[in-house]
């Protein structure tokens, strides 16, 4: 991979170039935003399921994303970023990464049509750790993302928490807590962050105000931690559902049970 140090490298090109291998026909590459915007943030550090400080990134929008390119700035004397970490939501997309000089530079594109990262979350994760012999905590910055879908179309691009904290042990939560979702009232899609104090089955699903399943957004086995997941307002069929207000409801094994409400604005 070229020095990511420099804007020289585009992931509109790169999709432009898949295009062209696959003989899909896209149209003409244009220089204005088409679709969006999408919500690019940076969530708290989290403990992985390998043990490992991992960072978050969020992408939250209706639009499918078929190239990634993101630069992160951060202090190598302190702390290492390592290679992107998979999650169900990253539409297979293959991930590139060019580190040096304390700057870190992501690209992911997708080979296959009609596949891409979509609303959901967390996107992906950055496996962190702080490294300086003396350092207790580190800062991780994302400076610059470019989205593209599959036509090499820009998306537009809204930042929201850009800075994460990295600290050299991370206190898991004491107490089960739900948090309200963000942004509420939403359109198109929203958070709801969650933790978890102990491993236990977790499970959190959201209701219509008559009290019947829409979807379930977990229900899995988690370690104790800190986690997100994304609603875009769809039911358990990928439909879109109606606007109003809607109930989430997390439950765990051991017994825990909490519910809030949100509302969906179209």
């Amino acid at each position: 991979m070229p020095d990511s140090g420099t804007t020289a490298h585009k992931i509109a090109d790169a999709i432009q170039q898949v295009n062209t291998i696959l003989w899909i026909v896209p149209a003409t590459r244009p220089l204005a935003i088409s679709s969006g915007p999408v919500t690019v943030s940076l969530g708290d550090t989290r403990i992985g399921p390998d043990g490992r400080q991992m960072v978050p990134v969020l992408l939250g929008g209706g639009s499918m994303i078929s190239g990634v390119q993101m630069t992160f700035t951060y202090d190598p004397s302190l702390m290492t970023v390592g290679e992107v970490v998979k999650t169900e939501y990253d539409g297979g997309l293959i991930w590139q990464h060019h580190a040096a000089d304390g700057v870190y530079t992501l690209v992911g594109y997708s080979l296959e049509p009609g596949k891409g990262l979509t609303a959901a979350g967390p996107s992906f994760y950055l496996p962190v750790s702080i490294t300086g012999e003396d350092a207790e905590t580190s800062v991780l910055t994302l400076t610059d993302v470019q989205l593209v879908d599959r036509s090499a179309y820009g998306i537009d691009v809204t930042l929201d928490g850009v800075t994460t904290t990295v600290n050299r042990e991370v206190a898991l939560p004491a107490t089960f807590s739900l948090s309200g979702a963000t942004p509420n009232p939403f359109n198109p899609s929203t958070t709801i962050a969650y933790e978890v104090p102990e491993q236990t089955h977790i499970t959190l699903t959201v209701y219509n105000l008559l009290g019947q399943e829409v979807v379930r957004l977990v229900d899995q086995v988690q370690a104790a931690g800190r986690y997100e997941a994304v609603w875009n307002g769809t039911n358990i069929t990928g439909a879109g559902v109606s606007s109003g207000i809607y109930l989430y409801r997390i439950t765990s094994g051991s017994g825990y049970s909490e519910t809030k409400r949100m509302t969906l604005l179209k």
